[in-house]
């Protein structure tokens, strides 16, 4: 049995359906936001002030945030994505997180991940004062 070797693919050299999911992601990131779809930057804003968290620190530590800033405007899909990184950051450096960051799937509805984030995750972030 002859082995050869091949130099690994390229990018453009990448089958189609390889390369498929990330074009998706890219065209979806872009998509303009339909009427009538939920403002989630607002929600979990809101969420977060009724949970305890100052509006100081909102403007500070949400308003100006990268992700947050990134996702102003954008589709709730990704919206949530955008957001998801931030909740993930604010909650990584508290040791007793790995289950609640375990609930923010990408495969869940908009409605359940936004039940996750007010019933449990803004509090948290509240009481534990993690936005700082």
């Amino acid at each position: 049995m002859q082995v050869t070797s091949q130099p690994p693919e390229t990018a453009a050299q990448a089958p189609a359906a390889a390369t498929a999911p990330f074009e998706a992601g890219i065209q979806l990131y872009d998509l303009p936001k339909p009427a009538g779809d939920r403002d989630l930057v607002s929600d979990v804003r809101g969420m977060l002030l009724d949970s305890g968290v100052s509006e100081d620190v909102l403007a500070a530590c949400y308003d100006g945030n990268r992700f947050i800033k990134s996702a102003q405007g954008r589709n709730s899909v990704v919206q949530r994505v955008e957001i998801n990184r931030f909740l993930q950051l604010a909650l990584i450096n508290h040791p007793d997180t790995i289950d609640l960051r375990a609930q923010f799937l990408p495969t869940s509805t908009i409605s359940s991940w936004s039940d996750i984030v007010e019933k449990k995750v803004a509090p948290f972030i509240a009481e534990n004062k993690l936005l700082v």
